[in-house]
């Protein structure tokens, strides 16, 4: 959310940045926003990296303490259930998202897990020749997923991988469906890194002008971009920014936690509640952890 204005945001005592982030005619409206830590989840798939269960619980711990609201594991890794159970058992201020797995899911939810995603794959090669299924099946698929999460008590997330690159008529049906079925938001996903600043914001006011629901973002980085998209995207309205220490992820990573904080605490003059001094801390530990 938006800090308490004062005449000069762009100089306080502790940074002094650029007063033209803060020209009226350009600065966005401020807006409620959440970082959705996916450290744990996409940076297990850099190569070299396996989290053990204890190393997944430090990093929880340290989220909490820096002030991160959100995290995301895999249930389709070993150690998941263990991994799942002692970070609930710790009772941190962190919601624990999960990406639906049946015949796993359900053992997540028995321990109290709330907030479920469910990835389509929205791309027709994928579809085509990864997945050996048609368009029609797939879709399907994800809304019943999605009501089968809203039965059980959970919040939706529908995870559109490969958003950026599908066509724009697919990408409005496959949130009319999303929304359909139940889904109380959507994320905008470029997979690969390869949509602009521009794009990515196209995108998100597109989706919340279909839908009307909150919308998340998670951008890679293989240009070099993905900071970029991800504030892109908070000037179009997007309410949660998927962000990993140290820009952990598939190939070139994701977005980097301590940037993107630190931009929107500096040049948007939004409170992210991180506590900004413990940023080195945390991408030390996390750097200890991961040998990276």
């Amino acid at each position: 959310m938006k800090r308490a204005t004062t005449e000069t945001p762009w100089r306080t005592p502790r940074w002094f940045c650029s007063p033209h982030n803060f020209e009226p005619t350009i600065a966005p409206p401020g807006h409620p926003v959440a970082l959705h830590d996916i450290t744990v989840r996409d940076g297990e798939e850099c190569a070299d990296v396996a989290f053990t269960v204890d190393d997944k619980v430090r990093i929880a711990e340290a989220l909490a303490l820096v002030g991160i609201r959100r995290m995301e594991l895999f249930l389709t890794v070993p150690g998941w259930l263990e991994a799942v159970r002692a970070i609930l058992r710790r009772k941190l201020p962190l919601e624990m998202y999960v990406t639906w797995h049946p015949g796993r899911v359900e053992r997540a939810l028995e321990l109290g897990v709330r907030q479920v995603m469910v990835w389509y794959r929205i791309l027709e090669e994928h579809q085509r020749y990864d997945l050996r299924r048609e368009r029609a099946d797939l879709l399907s698929q994800a809304a019943n997923q999605i009501a089968d999460a809203r039965r059980a008590g959970c919040q939706a997330n529908l995870f559109i991988v490969e958003a950026s690159r599908a066509p724009l008529e697919q990408l409005k049906e496959t949130v009319r469906v999303g929304k359909e079925a139940g889904a109380t938001s959507v994320t905008v996903v470029d997979s690969f890194g390869v949509a602009r600043p521009a794009a990515v914001g196209f995108l998100v006011r597109q989706v919340r002008e279909w839908t009307g629901l909150p919308v998340d973002v998670h951008c890679h980085n293989d240009f070099g971009l993905s900071t970029a998209n991800v504030l892109a995207a908070y000037e179009a309205g997007a309410t949660g920014l998927n962000v990993a220490v140290n820009g952990l992820g598939y190939r070139a990573g994701n977005a980097a936690l301590d940037e993107v904080a630190l931009a929107l605490e500096i040049l948007y003059g939004v409170d992210t509640g991180v506590r900004l001094e413990m940023l080195p801390w945390l991408g030390q530990l996390v750097a200890e952890i991961t040998g990276i």
